[in-house]
């Protein structure tokens, strides 16, 4: 009973994570980066103070969604066995499961690289224009 329990428990906070986790990407891309870029000037002070509270939520429900899809899975096929991953039913959640891991990996990419590129233009932003003359001369 309580292992049933357990189990539900688990398959309902695997939805919610990553419901949470695709709802939250696709808000953050259809809505609040065409707000920041239509803002203009102002929108890089938004942008750096998302970009620094984005990173640990995406992080914790993505994680969420993968250590428990990961577990549900194995679950599932009684140890990963291949009899049930060559089932229908171990394809589609296989192919879910690679998906998920496959969104977790370029989220990461993605993540690191927006943030850099928001610490260079807040950098940027600081800087005199004597400063940043001379790094845009040693870049040209």
């Amino acid at each position: 009973m309580l292992n049933t329990v357990v189990f539900l428990g688990l398959r309902a906070l695997h939805v919610l994570a990553a419901a949470i986790w695709i709802g939250s990407a696709v808000f953050l891309a259809l809505v609040v980066v065409p707000s920041i870029e239509a803002s203009g000037p102002a929108g890089g002070q938004v942008m750096t103070r998302v970009t620094g509270r984005n990173g640990p939520h995406f992080g914790m429900f993505s994680g969420i969604t993968l250590l428990s899809g990961i577990y549900l899975l194995w679950r599932f096929t009684g140890g990963f066995d291949g009899a049930v991953l060559s089932t229908n039913a171990g394809r589609a959640f296989s192919i879910g499961g690679g998906s998920g891991i496959l969104a977790f990996v370029v989220g990461i990419i993605i993540g690191r690289t927006a943030e850099r590129l928001v610490a260079t233009a807040e950098t940027l932003g600081k800087a005199t224009d004597e400063e940043f003359a001379r790094a845009a001369f040693r870049l040209g």
